[in-house]
This record gives C-alpha cells, sequence and structure tokens, in this order.
C-alpha cells in the first residue's frame, strides 16, 4: 500500500424510506490491491442513485451493495 494512496471512506446516512425494499447486490471486482482501493470502490457505490449501503472486502474481490432499483419488484 503507498502511504499517498489514503481515501476517506465516504458516509452515507439512508432515511427509512430509502431503505425500504431494497435489493441486495454481489459484485465481483478485480484489482484491488489494498484497503483504500476497496473504499474508493465503495465510495463510488455510494455515490450512485439508490445505493443505501456498500460493503467492499479487497481481499475477496467482493462487493456487496444494497440499492432501491426503481421499476423492479421482488
Amino acid at each position: 500500500m503507498d502511504e499517498n494512496c489514503h481515501v476517506e471512506p465516504m458516509q452515507k446516512i439512508a432515511t427509512a424510506e430509502e431503505q425500504q425494499a431494497t435489493t441486495m447486490i454481489m459484485l465481483g471486482v478485480q484489482g484491488m490491491g489494498c484497503p483504500n482501493c476497496a473504499a474508493r470502490v465503495r465510495n463510488s457505490l455510494l455515490g450512485l442513485k439508490g445505493v443505501t449501503e456498500a460493503d467492499v472486502d479487497h481481499i475477496t474481490g467482493t462487493a456487496e451493495a444494497h440499492a432501491k432499483i426503481e421499476g423492479w419488484a421482488p
């Protein structure tokens, strides 16, 4: 990990309405070499409309996001 690679984690507080009817999405992510890479992916996911939560693991190369997807119902 490069010492200049620090990333501040984004904080996103979803309202109760936003958290209702979310869908869990699992993604495979390649090329993450350190926790800061995972933080960048997490921040990017949280910046997407409808995403209420995100957890990214650079070791397993996975990302889990919870999102409300308009027009889709389980």
